[in-house]
């Protein structure tokens, strides 16, 4: 499946597209791409993309102030991210006490996650599980599984899936997560 289309196709899917014209409403949409999202503050270091702020996410800290954000998007670039801790951390330090965190990346034992060269890390729902520590609240961490191509919709079929992704591969194609700030980090 190509970037182009599989950007488009998230884009769609996704549950999180929200607007709220509230003045004081600061909601982030961090490594945006193409994806821009009106409502959010569109962040990426692309230069062929539309933005609203070009920064590169690995270099910290971060442009915003602490406890200023109520929203940040991540729709699949915290696998592109190379230090998750310090991530975490910054995302954590700019959010709001409430604050949502939320997005989607490739399931760790699906293609998606490996056919891409730029993905540095992997992640499974549990892995946002082991989030609480850095002072989040787990809402949601889901495996997703696409419909797109007859392989998908036959391997959609396939009972106990959930318990059989952590023995065989493509299983589903995703994680969605959603995590609110609750209190300090450990």
């Amino acid at each position: 499946m190509n970037h182009k289309l599989f950007k488009n196709l998230c884009s769609l899917l996704t549950p999180f597209i929200l607007y709220r014209p509230v003045a004081d409403w600061l909601a982030l949409n961090l490594g945006c791409g193409p994806d821009y999202r009106v409502g959010y503050v569109n962040v990426d270091y692309r230069h062929d993309v539309k933005t609203d702020l070009d920064s590169d996410l690995c270099e910290f800290p971060w442009p915003w102030e602490n406890d200023s954000v109520d929203d940040i998007l991540m729709w699949h670039v915290l696998e592109h991210l190379p230090d998750t801790e310090r991530t975490l951390r910054e995302i954590h330090r700019v959010l709001k006490l409430g604050g949502r965190f939320y997005g989607q990346v490739p399931f760790c034992r699906s293609e998606l996650s490996y056919a891409e060269p730029t993905h540095v890390k992997h992640f499974d729902w549990i892995t946002f599980k082991a989030m609480e520590r850095y002072g989040f609240r787990v809402v949601k961490s889901e495996p997703v599984a696409f419909n797109v191509t007859w392989r998908h919709t036959l391997r959609n079929l396939i009972p106990f899936r959930r318990s059989l992704s952590h023995l065989l591969w493509n299983m589903f194609d995703a994680v969605n997560f959603e995590l609110v700030k609750k209190d300090e980090p450990i």
